[in-house]
């Protein structure tokens, strides 16, 4: 017997964290603590099931290293752009991003 899973449809981002900021930079630090809202996301095939909603950030000079990130974080001093990454089941993907 096969079976086999086919979805046409990417998850729908139904909550993104909006910008953040400015925010003061932690006594003595160079970077401050800030934690934000949880994404939210749905999905017909279903969402995965450790990878659904994951937040990633470029933290370093070179564009491309990114670093995945939880909801509180200790961001540097300017602005870093959060991208939001809802997975499916299906394994599709859909983005949204935020500035800190």
């Amino acid at each position: 017997q096969f079976s086999a899973r086919v979805d046409g449809a990417a998850p729908l981002i139904t909550s993104c964290p909006g910008d953040i900021g400015p925010i003061p930079a932690d006594a003595g630090a160079c970077s401050a603590t800030v934690t934000f809202s949880p994404a939210s996301a749905t999905d017909n095939c279903g969402m995965h099931p450790t990878e659904a909603i994951t937040y990633w950030a470029n933290l370093d000079a070179n564009p491309d290293f990114e670093t995945q990130i939880g909801t509180t974080y200790a961001f540097p001093t300017g602005t870093t752009t959060v991208e939001v990454r809802a997975k499916d089941a299906c394994g599709q993907v859909s983005t949204c991003t935020f500035d800190v």
